[in-house]
């Protein structure tokens, strides 16, 4: 398959994706793997490898975090949706800055 054909085959599968569930269900396997870890390597590391998977794929930043974030905020008044919100709740209870 031609990188071309990835991109868009990604794309078109991430476009298509209308339940939330798994994806904030990964979401939360990823905080569970990392809660350990210091903040600052969380994010940095979250971040980085955010920034292979784009490599790898030939994506734009733009474009996925853009999808994301319509994921995220697709509740009521494009709040975030309660399983986002759960997640959100791990990361503050495990590792709270004072």
């Amino acid at each position: 398959m031609q990188k071309s054909n990835t991109v868009d085959l990604i794309h078109s599968l991430m476009f298509q994706s209308t339940d939330s569930k798994p994806v904030s269900q990964t979401s939360l396997k990823v905080m569970k793997a990392i809660q350990n870890d210091s903040i600052e390597n969380q994010i940095l590391g979250v971040a980085s490898l955010l920034l292979v998977f784009l490599d790898r794929y030939g994506l734009s930043h733009i474009d996925v975090l853009g999808t994301a974030d319509a994921v995220v905020h697709s509740g009521d008044n494009n709040n975030m949706l309660p399983e986002f919100k759960n997640c959100y709740l791990f990361m503050k209870n495990k590792k709270e800055i004072m």
